[in-house]
């Protein structure tokens, strides 16, 4: 028994299984293209004034003042950036001709965000500003005068 398919039933085979070829492909490549178009992007901001670098008080005594040093992230992208974590991965130090010199031995630690007690950031909204810290100075002269 041979089988024969008709001209009209082959169109009709071949127009089923590229449409099911289409549906299948066309959202993948919607996500890619969303993906590249719409991405979030991190700027990360820091100068040693205000509101990145101030003098402020330890643990609300204004006897002990500290000085504290944050930088700022800001996502300037077109969609929510989700799960931002800051980690500390390296850090130089200077020598007396003041080149860089990377400490070798340092290990890397999370970053707390500012004002609130969690290391991974839920989301970032776009057009929204947030702040890192990295750590604060006691006034240590201020101190040794008491």
């Amino acid at each position: 028994m041979i089988l024969c398919i008709s001209t009209s039933d082959k169109i009709l085979l071949y127009s089923t299984i590229s449409l099911i070829a289409v549906a299948l492909i066309v959202p993948y490549f919607a996500e890619l293209l969303k993906r590249y178009l719409f991405k979030p992007v991190l700027k990360i901001n820091f100068k040693l004034a205000p509101p990145s670098c101030h003098r402020t008080t330890f643990n609300l005594d204004p006897e002990k003042p500290a000085y504290f040093f944050r930088f700022e992230v800001s996502n300037i992208g077109k969609s929510i950036c989700l799960n931002v974590e800051n980690q500390l991965e390296n850090v130089w130090i200077h020598n007396k001709i003041g080149q860089p010199i990377k400490i070798e031995d340092f290990t890397p630690v999370n970053l707390k965000w500012s004002l609130q007690a969690e290391i991974l950031k839920q989301h970032i909204n776009p057009r929204r500003r947030i702040y890192c810290n990295i750590g604060h100075i006691p006034n240590i002269k201020a101190q040794m005068n008491e």
